[in-house]
């Protein structure tokens, strides 16, 4: 059988993650023949994969739009693939069976951006009219959780059997687990997306310095620098002198190893799946996260954790306060 994985999309974050998974799951796979048509993501070809990169796609919207549109259907038509694994949400046009790896949330969620968040409008409704088409039209849905697809479901009206249940996986023996300590220590391993919601934990961290109590810290994976948003943020917290540092990105393995002493304060409120969330949870640390259909999902049985409202920053306070949930 050969299978064709689409991608051009995937650079950073958890699109690259999915594919590289995807890559090493086909390493393992002598029965079938690989073929991967992505941008700028360098793989090793092997005897059962061929790596097919395409740079141009990221020169600008029109370079991918037209790539995606015009070059990728002649290329997989040439190519005569019996499956497409399609990962980057919207379908591509081709005659044989695609699968298609639904990861983008923002199509199906409750929460409605306006036009002043002008990419996450466009991503929310140009984008989402796409993907919701796509959906329709292919003959599998690959998701991550429930809940994203019964939002589909509901959206899209489309028969529960066309999903296949895929939740992410994490090497734990990278994981350390955490040691039940009184010390009041968080991380929140996130980019600067808007909808991360690094501005509620800043104000909760103003609140709590409004009301002396300076028993804290919490790690951001930021720089300060990050976009003008979380430029605002940062000075902030340099003003005011919060209990917050700035380490910037992280690798995996120095996130892990924080887990040892640091519970998780998680405040995004739009994931279709939140890594973190379960990374924290198999290291059996302490959570703080916003109360989200994905985080509810995730942690679901597990009892080291404290939910908030993603806007109640004085709630959030109030929890940072009473201290972490140990054993």
């Amino acid at each position: 059988m050969k299978i064709l994985v689409y991608d051009v999309a995937a650079e950073h974050g958890g699109a690259l993650e999915i594919l590289k998974k995807v890559y090493e799951y086909a390493k393992l796979d002598k029965k079938n023949n690989w073929i991967f048509l992505l941008s700028k993501v360098k793989f090793e070809n092997c005897d059962n994969i061929s790596i097919y990169n395409y740079s141009n796609v990221k020169k600008s919207w029109f370079h991918r739009l037209f790539f995606d549109k015009f070059t990728a259907p002649k290329l997989i038509k040439n190519e005569k693939p019996d499956l497409v694994l399609n990962l980057q949400n919207i379908a591509v046009k081709c005659k044989c069976q695609q699968y298609l790896y639904m990861h983008q949330p923002l199509p199906f969620i409750e929460y409605k951006f306006s036009i002043k968040h002008k990419k996450l409008f466009f991503y929310q409704n140009i984008i989402g009219r796409m993907i919701k088409k796509s959906c329709k039209k292919v003959d599998k849905i690959i998701i991550q959780t429930k809940w994203i697809r019964d939002a589909i479901i509901r959206d899209c009206k489309i028969e529960k059997d066309k999903f296949i249940l895929s939740p992410p996986t994490i090497d734990r023996s990278l994981l350390v687990t955490h040691i039940d300590n009184e010390k009041n220590l968080y991380i929140y391993p996130a980019s600067g997306t808007f909808y991360k919601n690094h501005s509620t934990i800043v104000n909760a961290c103003s609140e709590l310095n409004k009301q002396g109590f300076q028993d804290y810290n919490i790690i951001f994976t930021l720089k300060g620098d990050e976009n003008d948003f979380i430029k605002t943020l940062y000075e902030k917290s340099v003003v005011e002198k919060l209990n917050i540092e700035w380490r910037g990105r992280m690798n995996i393995e120095d996130i892990y190893s924080l887990y040892k002493d640091y519970g998780l304060i998680f405040s995004s409120y739009i994931e279709t799946f939140g890594l973190p969330i379960l990374e924290a949870k198999l290291s059996n640390a302490p959570i703080i996260v916003a109360d989200t259909p994905f985080s509810k999902e995730i942690l679901e049985g597990y009892d080291k954790v404290k939910y908030f409202e993603k806007f109640d920053y004085k709630n959030l306070a109030k929890l940072i306060k009473e201290g972490k949930i140990n054993d």
